[in-house]
């Protein structure tokens, strides 16, 4: 694969399968009930901001030591990194009662809320799995916001327009901690999280790369655009 991979990754849309599983949450020592949803293979074409594109080239850099000692550079091949995202109830009902495990297609896949969450105004968390070889502490997350800045009582949520953060260090602690905790109530949850995530891990040699795209529909003035 070429960086053309890198530059147009594509996204996986959902059709949306159910099959019941139980998973085990070793955070909080107790078993949840999920119901898996399968991702079809429709894609569409996402282009990366220049700046997210410039982070993957160093993540993919491998520097090696010549016979002569000198040191050279080569660019890492490029692969697909596969994770599931789950959709956790912690206050009953919002997801109407059923905790979800979606898992993503290659190169990653879109969540539309309005699949999954009710009208409630209670919390949920938005958890990511990897498979056991991809460690988190080596896994890199940037976010590229498509929601618009909204003040709510003493709050501001959303990031803004375009705007590109390197996130790593804060979903790694989400994610160790039980998932990133969302607040239905007046479409915080939307305005926190819609956007892309780029995510990135470099492993045997290989740049693994995927993204998720989240909105609901439901909210179609929070985003910046369609």
């Amino acid at each position: 694969m070429n960086w053309h991979f890198a530059k147009l990754l594509f996204l996986s849309l959902f059709s949306l399968t159910f099959i019941s599983a139980c998973w085990w949450d070793s955070s909080e020592e107790k078993e949840i009930f999920f119901h898996e949803v399968e991702s079809g293979n429709a894609s569409i074409e996402v282009e990366l901001p220049t700046m997210l594109w410039e982070e993957l080239e160093e993540l993919g850099a491998i520097v090696y030591q010549t016979v002569e000692g000198e040191a050279e550079k080569y660019y890492a091949e490029k692969s697909f990194l596969p994770f599931t995202l789950q959709l956790i109830e912690k206050d009953s009902g919002v997801l109407g009662g059923k905790n979800y495990a979606i898992k993503m297609g290659q190169g990653g896949g879109s969540l539309d809320y309005k699949d999954f969450a009710t009208d409630s105004q209670g919390e949920f968390y938005l958890q990511f799995q990897f498979p056991e070889q991809f460690l988190l502490e080596n896994i890199h997350v940037f976010y590229l916001s498509n929601a618009r800045r909204k003040s709510i009582r003493e709050d501001i949520v959303g990031s803004g327009c375009k705007v590109f953060l390197d996130i790593t260090s804060h979903f790694r602690k989400s994610v160790k901690s039980g998932g990133i905790l969302l607040k239905l109530n007046q479409s915080r949850h939307a305005y926190i999280t819609t956007g892309t995530f780029f995510l990135a891990t470099l492993l045997d040699q290989k740049l693994h790369l995927s993204q998720l795209t989240i909105s609901d529909s439901r909210f179609p003035n929070i985003s910046c655009r369609p």
